[in-house]
């Protein structure tokens, strides 16, 4: 199965809530599942705080794309 994550990011990737809840699936799936692939949409201008919280798997893809500051409401 392919799942694409595109979280609306309220602020900084490791302090939104939606952006945590999100991890905490995609880690369960991780474990469940061996089948499961993902591709998670990031903004461009992410932090180097920001890239070393994101999960590290060979089943997941980021994929930077410009994030628009009403994006971000």
């Amino acid at each position: 199965m392919k799942i694409l994550i595109d979280p609306v990011y309220t602020g900084y990737i490791h302090k939104c809530a939606s952006t945590v809840k999100l991890l905490r699936c995609v880690q369960s799936l991780l474990e469940k599942t061996d089948d499961t692939f993902f591709y998670w949409l990031v903004p461009t201008e992410m932090t180097d705080d920001e890239r070393e919280w994101l999960p590290v798997s060979d089943r997941i893809q980021f994929i930077p794309i410009p994030y628009y500051e009403d994006r971000y409401k």
